[in-house]
């Protein structure tokens, strides 16, 4: 083992040498990578973390070497050259010394997650799951961040559901206590946990689960200031949309129960928490929810909307091969209205994607409001925009 880091060891020093001068002196690569890492692109990271490490094994004698070299290893693997952080780790492994400057379940990380990404395999996947776990519940960083992102998405990517569920819980759990700086991550990694375990094994509580973190959604669109993140109202509305496709699965066939075996009564109980955690998730009111630049601009003075309903007519179809396979799901739209008659309407979420879009398009384009109260123009208008629509598909 010890000529084999030495053969390594000589290689790269013969490589260090071919680079410029002011590469060769460790506190130049170091002010280097520093300036590349706080305004370079992806190359630039790239290109200084492979100088860095360079100069580490060139400079082995220093003390910090292996924990500049852990450094560039780690940014190596996070833009994508995961093959050259392995050598760095390699290396590490055999000259970090005992001082504990250099975290040994870090460079565990670092190595399983690079052997990972390079060729995934069995053994490679179970030496990551291993490395982890020290980390979830531990502190956050830009590596943990990459690894349980990555390990969760490939998953649900495979539809390897049940692994899907752990690997997204234990992202989410160690995301949670970070979630003030990455309310996004955090976010996505809830919404797996709760669709993988959907998709493994259905029970009620995915329900409820979503409708939650549908509240918890409009909580941090609350708590942020302006400009709110557009990301914050994608899930705002993808929540509302699973929460809306999970329900539909158990509200789906009473007459022959094909999808779900969750007595009428418990799927009635169900339905009602659900929406009772869908006001929750509203109450704030639509000024707060609704994405920046789609404010009401319509000009009518002081007169309010005109209380009423939709004259569902078409109706949304529902049939062909969605309705043989006995598909569900939801569509939120955003609906402008002008004159009593849909004027322009948006696709804000659905569930599946792909799948009932076009039927709700198709149909709700050729509606129109009618007014229950009040009368249009003196003492409420026709003309309203961002009005948001759910439409749910289901098995009557």
């Amino acid at each position: 083992m010890r000529s084999y880091a030495l053969a390594i060891t000589i290689l790269i020093i013969l490589a260090f040498l071919a680079l410029p001068v002011s590469a060769r002196d460790t506190n130049d690569a170091i002010k280097a990578y520093n300036a590349a890492m706080t305004g370079g692109d992806a190359e630039a990271k790239l290109q200084t973390a492979e100088v860095l490490g360079q100069t580490a094994i060139a400079e082995s004698s220093r003390r910090d070497a292996p924990l500049l070299a852990l450094e560039a290893a780690k940014t190596l693997c996070l833009y994508g050259d995961c093959k050259s952080a392995l050598s760095l780790t390699d290396w590490i492994s055999s000259h970090a010394g005992g001082d504990g400057q250099v975290s040994k379940t870090e460079v565990a990380l670092v190595d399983a997650f690079a052997r990972w990404r390079t060729q995934p395999s069995s053994a490679s996947r179970a030496a990551l799951d291993k490395a982890l776990v020290p980390f979830i519940e531990g502190d956050l960083s830009t590596l943990t961040l990459a690894a349980f992102q990555h390990r969760y998405t490939y998953d649900a990517s495979k539809q390897r559901w049940a692994k899907a569920m752990k690997s997204a819980n234990e992202a989410s759990t160690h995301f949670e206590p970070f979630r003030g700086a990455i309310a996004q991550q955090w976010s996505e990694a809830e919404m797996m946990r709760i669709i993988a375990d959907f998709n493994a094994t259905p029970s009620a509580n995915e329900v409820i689960a979503m409708a939650e973190h549908h509240v918890a959604v409009s909580e941090l669109i609350g708590q942020y200031t302006v400009p709110k993140p557009d990301w914050l109202f994608d899930h705002f509305y993808l929540t509302l949309a699973w929460e809306n496709a999970l329900m539909a699965y158990f509200d789906s066939g009473y007459s022959e129960r094909r999808w779900s075996n969750l007595p009428e009564e418990d799927v009635v109980a169900l339905k009602a928490n659900q929406r009772a955690l869908m006001r929750e998730a509203l109450s704030p009111g639509a000024a707060i929810w609704r994405r920046p630049g789609t404010e009401d601009d319509y000009s009518h003075g002081d007169l309010p909307f005109c209380s009423g309903h939709f004259d569902k007519k078409p109706a949304i179809k529902y049939g062909g091969m969605n309705a043989y396979r006995g598909q569900f799901g939801s569509v939120v739209l955003r609906v402008d209205i002008e004159n009593a008659k849909v004027s322009d309407l948006e696709i804000l979420a659905a569930v599946p994607a792909g799948q009932f879009e076009d039927e709700a398009i198709d149909a709700i384009s050729q509606w129109t409001w009618v007014v229950e109260s009040g009368t249009p123009g003196v003492t409420c208008r026709t003309s309203q925009k961002n009005f948001i629509q759910e439409v749910i598909f289901h098995i009557e």
